[in-house]
C-alpha cells in the first residue's frame, strides 16, 4: 500500500479508462482482436476501484473523506453504466463475454451494493457538503460529466437497484 493515496488522481485515471473503453465499444471493431484486452481492462478497473474504496473506508480520519466518497460514487456509477452498455451493444460483446456472465453479474451486484452504501454514508454525514473547490475545476468537470445517464440504476426512492442491470 502506498504511503499516501492520491485519491483524486487515481479516480481521475480510472474514470479516463472507463471513458476510453466506453468509446471503444461503440466502434465497429473486430472483436476478436480486442476482446481479451477489454476483459483485462474491465477486471483491472474493478479491482482498482475496490482497492481505492477499501482504502477510503479504512481511513476514517481522512480530511476530505466525504469528497472522495462522492467521487468514488460517481466513478462506480460510470463503471456500472459502462458494464450495462457493454452488454447492450447489439450482442456483439455480449456473445464474446458469455463465459464471464456470472463474474460480471457479481461485479455489478457488488458495485450496486457499494453505491447504495456510499449514498447512505454521504446522506448520513453532516460534513457531506464541502464548501469551496476540493479539486480543480477542470478535474471536477471531467469527473462529474456523465457518460450517458449513469443514474439510471436509481429507483423511485433514490436507492440503487440491480433490476436495471442488463446481462
Amino acid at each position: 500500500m502506498p504511503e499516501k493515496t492520491h485519491y483524486d488522481d487515481n479516480i481521475l485515471f480510472l474514470r479516463s479508462l472507463i471513458r476510453t473503453l466506453h468509446d471503444a465499444i461503440r466502434l465497429n471493431v473486430d472483436i476478436e482482436y480486442f476482446a481479451n484486452k477489454i476483459l483485462e481492462d474491465i477486471l483491472f478497473i474493478n479491482s482498482s476501484i475496490e482497492k481505492i474504496y477499501d482504502s477510503l473506508k479504512k481511513n476514517s480520519l481522512l480530511i476530505r473523506r466525504n469528497v472522495y466518497y462522492h467521487s468514488i460514487m460517481k466513478l462506480k456509477e460510470a463503471y456500472v453504466h459502462f458494464l450495462n452498455e457493454l452488454h447492450s451493444t447489439n450482442g456483439r460483446f455480449r456473445k464474446t463475454f458469455e463465459h464471464t456472465r456470472a463474474n460480471f453479474s457479481l461485479i455489478l451486484e457488488n458495485n450496486l451494493k457499494d453505491l447504495q452504501d456510499i449514498k447512505d454514508f454521504i446522506g448520513g454525514t453532516e460534513a457531506g457538503k464541502v464548501e469551496g473547490d476540493a479539486i480543480s475545476r477542470s478535474e471536477l468537470h471531467y469527473l462529474m460529466s456523465p457518460i450517458e445517464n449513469p443514474s439510471d440504476s436509481l429507483d423511485e426512492t433514490g436507492k440503487y437497484t440491480i433490476s436495471d442491470v442488463k446481462l
